[in-house]
C-alpha cells in the first residue's frame, strides 16, 4: 500500500467518524442514519448472513427512502472498501491462490466476469441474488478499487431506494419486517451450517476431484 492510499484511506475514516459523532451528538433525530450505515457495513462486509431488506423496509418508513438510500450506500461504500482492502490481498496470496485458481469452475466463472466486469458487478450489486460470488471474482482478480466501488454504489444505491420506497409505500407492520429479519437470519445460518457440513463430509472425494481438475505438470 503506498504512503497516498493509507493516508487517502486513513481519511475516509476520519470523516465517516466525524460525521457519526456530528450526527449522533448534535442532530439526535437522525441518529438512525448512523445506525444504518454501520448495520450497512457489517451485513456487506465479507460473507454475511445479515440481511439488509428487512432494515431498509424500516427505515423507509421511518426516515424516508431518500436519506435510507444516502446512509446505506455510505455503508456499502465503506464495506466495499475493507473488502478491496483486505480479501484482494489473502485471496492473491500464493498459497491461498492454489486453492482456487485452477478449479474448472472459477476457470469458467472469470472467464465470464472478465468480458464485462464493471457490468458484471453493477449487475450483481443491484439485482436480488447474493453477490459474495462476484465479489470474489472481482477481487481474486485484482480489479481496480476505484472502478471497484463506482461499480457498487452504481448497483447498490438504486436497489437500496427500491426497498426503503417499498417500506414507505407498503407500511410493512413492524412485527412482520422483525419476522422477516429473523426467518433470514435462520436461512442464512442454516445455508452456511449445510455447505460446511457438505464440505466436510465430501472431503477426500472433492480432493480427489480438484487434484483430477488440475492440468500435471508433466
Amino acid at each position: 500500500m503506498t504512503a497516498r492510499k493509507a493516508t487517502t484511506l486513513v481519511a475516509l475514516a476520519l470523516c465517516a467518524l466525524v460525521g457519526a459523532y456530528v450526527v449522533w451528538f448534535h442532530a439526535p433525530e437522525w441518529r438512525g442514519l448512523v445506525k444504518l450505515c454501520g448495520y450497512t457495513v457489517v451485513s456487506n462486509v465479507y460473507i454475511s448472513v445479515l440481511p439488509h431488506e428487512p432494515v431498509l423496509l424500516f427505515y423507509g418508513k421511518t426516515i424516508g427512502p431518500f436519506w435510507t438510500m444516502v446512509a446505506a450506500t455510505v455503508g456499502a461504500f465503506l464495506s466495499g472498501v475493507i473488502d478491496h482492502e483486505t480479501l484482494t490481498r489473502v485471496l492473491n496470496i500464493g498459497k491461498v491462490r492454489k486453492l482456487y485458481v485452477d478449479r474448472k469452475i472459477y476457470k469458467v466463472a472469470a472467464r465470464w466476469y472478465g468480458k464485462r466486469p464493471f457490468l458484471t458487478i453493477v449487475v450483481a450489486a443491484v439485482s436480488p441474488v447474493p453477490f459474495y460470488p462476484v465479489k470474489f471474482l472481482a477481487l481474486s482478480n485484482s480489479y481496480p478499487q476505484g472502478r471497484y466501488l463506482l461499480a457498487l454504489v452504481c448497483g447498490r444505491a438504486p436497489r437500496y431506494f427500491l426497498y426503503s420506497w417499498l417500506g414507505e409505500v407498503l407500511d410493512v407492520p413492524n412485527w412482520a419486517i422483525l419476522g422477516a429479519f429473523g426467518a433470514m437470519v435462520l436461512l442464512g445460518v442454516v445455508g452456511k451450517l449445510r455447505e460446511t457440513w457438505k464440505r466436510r463430509a465430501s472431503g477426500p472425494a472433492s480432493a480427489t476431484s480438484d487434484a483430477a481438475e488440475r492440468p500435471t505438470s508433466e
